[in-house]
C-alpha cells in the first residue's frame, strides 16, 4: 500500500527502509540518514515501488561493493528499482566504491524513471554515477546542483546506461570528476540526451587502465566506445585502437602525446538517437583524451550545442569543447565568447573524425588553440563549415601548426562564411602553415563575405590559407572588405597551394607579405589550375622579400583583371606585381598578365618592376596607364625572358617607367598611345580596342555579342568597358547594349565630357 515516514531521523546504525513489494508507494519527508552503512543494497532506503523523498538529507552513507558480483546493482544511499521523485534533498558524502559492478552509484541508482527538482548531490563517489546512476528507464533533473562528485569509471555527476531519454534543465555541474568517460555526465546506449541552460565548469575526466571486451592492451587502455588505448613504449607513443565485432583489437590512429584517451570533461555520450545542448555555459572543464567539455561518439543523429560562452576547456587529444566521431556536429554560437580553450592534437574549439562539423551563429571566437590541427575547428573525412548567420561571426588570435582556424583532411568542403555580416578574421597564427585555413585532399575549399581578413600569419606558408592534395575546385577568397596585413614566412601572404585560386570582390589587398608571392603563391603547372585576382579598387603596398610583390607563380595561366588600381607593390628580386616562371613542359607557353585595370603604378623590383616572366606570355590588355614603375636593373614595367617569352599590349599611356618599360623582348603594341586614356570594347573578344583622346569626342566600339544562354534562352548583348583620365582622375563605366533584333553586329556611343565624366 501507500506509506510515508515524515521527520525521521537515523544516525550510525545499519538500518535502512526496505520496500519489497512493487505496488508499494513510500514516500520520506523531512527524512535524515547520517553514517549509514551496507553491504548488499543501499545503506539507507531500498525500494521495489514507487518512491518519493522530499527535504530530506542523506549523509555519510556507505556501500562496500568489495562483495558485488559482475552487474549486481548497489548505491551508497538510495536503490529505487522503480520511478523515483526527489524534491529539495541534499546529498553529501555518499559512496558506493570497490568491487567488480559497474550497476552501482554514489548516493542513488535508479532502474526506472527518477526525477529530480532543486537538490544537491556534492562529494559523493561511485563506479558509474559519483552521484546519481541510471540503469534503464529514464532521468530528468531541473535546477540541481551536482559538486564534486567522483566516478571511479564514468559520469562524475551522472551515469546512465540504457536510459530511455536524459535531461538536465538549468543545472549546475562543478568540479566533478571521472576516470574513464564524463567527468559531470556519461550516457551509454541511450535515447535523446539534453543539456537545457545551466553551466558546466571545472568538470575533469582523467584515464587509466580498464578491460573492454575481454581484451586488456598492457594496463592502460581507455578508448570510448569499445575502443582502447595504450602506452607503447618509453616515449610514450598513444595508439588508438578499436575493438572489433569479434573481439580483435585493430590500431585506428598514431599519436606522439603520451596521454591515454577517454572522453568528454563535461559529457561524454555513447550511441545515443540525439545529443542537445541549448544555451548551457561550458567553462574550464578538460578531459585526458577527447573532448574537453563534451565527447559525442557513435550517434544516430547530428549532435546539437547551442552556446553563448564557452571558457578555457581542454582536451589532451581533440575537441577541446566537442569531440565527435562517426555523428555530425553542429555547434551554435548566440552572442557570446569562446575563449582560450584548447586541444592536444587537434580541434582547439571542436572536432570530428568522421561526420560533418559546422560552427555558425554570432558573437566571437578568440585566442582558442591546438597543437597540430584547427586552432578552432579539425574535421577529417566530412564537411567542416564555419558560418555567421545573424550578426557578425569573428575570429581572433586563435593558433595552430596547420590552421590557426580550420583544418579539414580528406573533406568534401572547407568553408568559412562570414554572410556578409561583418564579421572579422584576425590575428590568427599558424606554427607551420595555413594562418587561417589549412585544407589537405578537400574538394571545395573557401573563405567568402567578411569585413576583414587581416594580420593573419604562418611560419611556413599561407598566411591566410594553405591547400594541399587533391582539390576539385578552386580555391576562393571573395566579398572580403579589407585584405590586409597577411604575412608567410615564406611562401604566400594570404595563400599558398599548388590548386587553382581565385581572389575576388575584395575591395582592397593590402600590405600583405611574404618571402615569395605576398598574396599568391601557385606552384602548380596544371593546365586547369589558374590563378585569377579580380574586381577590387585597390591592390597596393604588397611585398615579397624574394620573388612576386603580389604574386608568384608557375602555374599556366594567371590574370590580375577588373581592378583598378595596382599600384607601390614591391619584391625584393624579381616582379614587383608579377613572378610567373613556367616550369616542367614549356609548350605552350604560360600566360599571364592584366586585363580591365585602370592603373599599374609605381611598383617595383630589381628586375621587373611590374612583371617579371620566365617562358610566359605577357598580355596587358586593356589596362589604361602603366606608369613610374621602376627596376633598379632591368624592365621597368616588364621583364621577359626565354626562347617563347612575348609581350602584347593596348594602352592608353605607357609612361615613365625606369629605366624602360620593357627588357627582354620586343613587346607587340596592339593599340595607339596616348596620355588620356578611352578604352571602348567587349570583355569577350581580344580584337584591338577603340581609343580616343577623350576631348569632347564621339567614341565608336563594334564588337561581337555574348549568348549569355540563360535557362536556355539566348540572351544576345555587346559589353564595352570605357575609362577616363580626362580632367585628372580616372574613371570607367560599362555599357551593355541588347542587341535582340540586330542582328549578329551592334554599335554603341559613349561621351567623355570636358570634366571626365562618362555618357
Amino acid at each position: 500500500g501507500e506509506y510515508k515516514v515524515v521527520r525521521g531521523f537515523v544516525d550510525g546504525s545499519a538500518f535502512h527502509v526496505h520496500a519489497t513489494a512493487s505496488q508499494t508507494v513510500l514516500e520520506l519527508l523531512h527524512v535524515d540518514a547520517f553514517n549509514l552503512v551496507s553491504n548488499k543494497d543501499a545503506a539507507a532506503v531500498v525500494a521495489e515501488g514507487v518512491l518519493t523523498l522530499r527535504f530530506c538529507v542523506f549523509t555519510n552513507n556507505v556501500h562496500n561493493t568489495a562483495s558485488l558480483s559482475v552487474g549486481q546493482r548497489a548505491a551508497g544511499a538510495v536503490l529505487a528499482l522503480s520511478s523515483l521523485v526527489v524534491d529539495s534533498c541534499t546529498f553529501d558524502n555518499n559512496y558506493c566504491t570497490g568491487g567488480v559492478s559497474l550497476s552501482n552509484a554514489g548516493a542513488i541508482l535508479s532502474t526506472a524513471s527518477i526525477e529530480v527538482y532543486s537538490s544537491t548531490f556534492a562529494n559523493s563517489i561511485g563506479r558509474v554515477g559519483g552521484a546519481v546512476g541510471i540503469d534503464g528507464g529514464s532521468g530528468y533533473f531541473i535546477e540541481t546542483y551536482f559538486f564534486s562528485n567522483h566516478a571511479q569509471v564514468s559520469g562524475g555527476a551522472g551515469g546512465a546506461t540504457a536510459a530511455d531519454s536524459l535531461t538536465f534543465d538549468s543545472c549546475t555541474f562543478d568540479t566533478n570528476d571521472a576516470v574513464q568517460f564524463g567527468g559531470g555526465v556519461h550516457c551509454s546506449v541511450c535515447g535523446d540526451v539534453s543539456v537545457i541552460g545551466g553551466s558546466a565548469l571545472y568538470n575533469d575526466v582523467n584515464a587509466i587502465g580498464m578491460m573492454v571486451r575481454d581484451v586488456e592492451i598492457r594496463g592502460e587502455s581507455g578508448g570510448e566506445g569499445g575502443g582502447v588505448e595504450r602506452r607503447e613504449d618509453e616515449k610514450q607513443h598513444a595508439a588508438r585502437l578499436r575493438a572489433t565485432a569479434d573481439g580483435h583489437v585493430e590500431e585506428v590512429a598514431r599519436h606522439s602525446r603520451g596521454v591515454v584517451m577517454s572522453g568528454g570533461g563535461f559529457m561524454h555520450v555513447y550511441s545515443a538517437d540525439q545529443v542537445t545542448l541549448l544555451n548551457t555555459g561550458l567553462y574550464y572543464n578538460t578531459a585526458d583524451g577527447i573532448g574537453g567539455a563534451v565527447a559525442v561518439e557513435a550517434c544516430a543523429s547530428p549532435a546539437s550545442l547551442t552556446i553563448q560562452n564557452a571558457y578555457g576547456n581542454q582536451a589532451t587529444e581533440f575537441g577541446g569543447v566537442l569531440a565527435t566521431d562517426t555523428a555530425a556536429g553542429v555547434m551554435r554560437l548566440q552572442g557570446g565568447l569562446v575563449y582560450s580553450n584548447s586541444a592536444g592534437v587537434s580541434g582547439g574549439v571542436l572536432s570530428s573524425f568522421a561526420g560533418d562539423l559546422t560552427l555558425d551563429g554570432f558573437g566571437s571566437v578568440n585566442l582558442n588553440s591546438a597543437g597540430l590541427f584547427g586552432g578552432v575547428q579539425y574535421v577529417q573525412s566530412g564537411s567542416g563549415v564555419i558560418r555567421a548567420q545573424l550578426a557578425p561571426l569573428s575570429f581572433s588570435g586563435n593558433i595552430a601548426d596547420y590552421g590557426g582556424v580550420l583544418a579539414c583532411s580528406g573533406s568534401q568542403e572547407c568553408t568559412m562564411d562570414g554572410g556578409g555580416q561583418g564579421g572579422t578574421v584576425t590575428n590568427n597564427r599558424a606554427g607551420l602553415s595555413g594562418g587561417v585555413l589549412y585544407a589537405l585532399a578537400t574538394n571545395s575549399v573557401s573563405i567568402t563575405d567578411f569585413s576583414y581578413v587581416a594580420g593573419n600569419y604562418a611560419d611556413v606558408g599561407g598566411g591566410v590559407a594553405y591547400v594541399s592534395g587533391a582539390v576539385t575546385g578552386p580555391i576562393t577568397i571573395a566579398g572580403i572588405s579589407y585584405l590586409q596585413g597577411n604575412g608567410a614566412a615564406l611562401y604566400g601572404g594570404v595563400v599558398h597551394t599548388a590548386y587553382a585560386v581565385d581572389i575576388g570582390y575584395c575591395t582592397y589587398i593590402l600590405n600583405n607579405y611574404a618571402e615569395d608571392g605576398g598574396v599568391i603563391h601557385s606552384i602548380s603547372t596544371a593546365s586547369s589550375n589558374d590563378w585569377h585576382i579580380y574586381s577590387s579598387e585597390e591592390i597596393m603596398y604588397n611585398q615579397a622579400n624574394s620573388d612576386g610583390g603580389v604574386v608568384a607563380s608557375n602555374s599556366s595561366y594567371g590574370r590580375i583583371y577588373q581592378t583598378t588600381y595596382v599600384d607601390y607593390n614591391t619584391a625584393g628580386s624579381r616582379g614587383g606585381v608579377i613572378y610567373q616562371s613556367q616550369s616542367g613542359s614549356i609548350f605552350p607557353p604560360a600566360d599571364t598578365g592584366f586585363s580591365y585595370v585602370t592603373r599599374i603604378g609605381a611598383n617595383s623590383a630589381p628586375y621587373g618592376g611590374a612583371v617579371y616572366a620566365v617562358d610566359a606570355a605577357v598580355q596587358l590588355v586593356e589596362v589604361c596607364a602603366v606608369v613610374d614603375n621602376m627596376a633598379a636593373i632591368s624592365g621597368g614595367a616588364v621583364q621577359a625572358i626565354g626562347m617563347i617569352s612575348s609581350i602584347d599590349y593596348t594602352m592608353g599611356a605607357f609612361d615613365a617607367n625606369m629605366p624602360s618599360n620593357f627588357s627582354g623582348v620586343t613587346a607587340t603594341y596592339l593599340g595607339p598611345s596616348g596620355s588620356q586614356c578611352i578604352a571602348c570594347g567587349s570583355l569577350s573578344t581580344t580584337t584591338p580596342m577603340v581609343y580616343s583622346d577623350g576631348t569632347e569626342s564621339m567614341v565608336e566600339g563594334t564588337r561581337s555579342p555574348v549568348n549569355l544562354a540563360l535557362n536556355f534562352i539566348p540572351c544576345w548583348y555587346t559589353e564595352f568597358r570605357v575609362f577616363s583620365t580626362k580632367g585628372g582622375s580616372v574613371s570607367n563605366a560599362i555599357v551593355w547594349a541588347p542587341a535582340f533584333m540586330q542582328g549578329p553586329y551592334t554599335t554603341n556611343y559613349v561621351r567623355v565630357s570636358a570634366d571626365g565624366r562618362i555618357t
